[in-house]
């Protein structure tokens, strides 16, 4: 797993970093991490920076894994409550992946998800102030 994450309570944003290998089921994995943080508030947006990795191809064209991404949405959906969950991509087909993983979503109203290619765009969407840094831990960074 190589994901690293930040939670500001100032900004109201769960900021989540992949790098490195993507595995199947590491969105997943982070999220049970999070869930136990002190810091965790159930309206907190969250913001996937997911540009430096490719989504693993099995999520590409596989009607049964799309559904099963459909319900682990659904579980983590459990722990927030009225944010927006912005993915960042860093290609055309990831983009189509995660558009997919948004709008197998899209009437639940706990969590508004949507995808992007650029982090500002995604950035202005939840309200982050420009110029703010994201302070991921040290350790942490690839």
């Amino acid at each position: 797993m190589a994901y690293t994450y930040y939670i500001d309570p100032e900004v109201n944003c769960i900021f989540i970093r992949q790098f490195g290998e993507f595995e199947v089921g590491e969105g997943f994995l982070s999220f049970k991490a999070i869930a136990d943080d002190p810091l965790l508030d159930l309206s907190m947006n969250i913001l996937r920076d997911m540009r430096d990795v490719s989504i693993p191809s099995i999520y590409h064209d596989s009607l049964e894994e799309i559904k099963r991404v459909r319900d682990q949405l659904e579980w983590a959906t459990a722990y927030f409550e009225n944010c927006l969950n912005a993915w960042v991509v860093g290609n055309a087909a990831d983009y189509a992946v995660a558009h997919r993983w948004s709008a197998t979503t899209r009437l639940d109203r706990r969590i508004t998800r949507k995808p992007f290619r650029n982090m500002a765009p995604a950035r202005e969407w939840l309200g982050i102030p420009d110029g703010y840094q994201i302070k991921y831990p040290p350790a942490s960074q690839p």
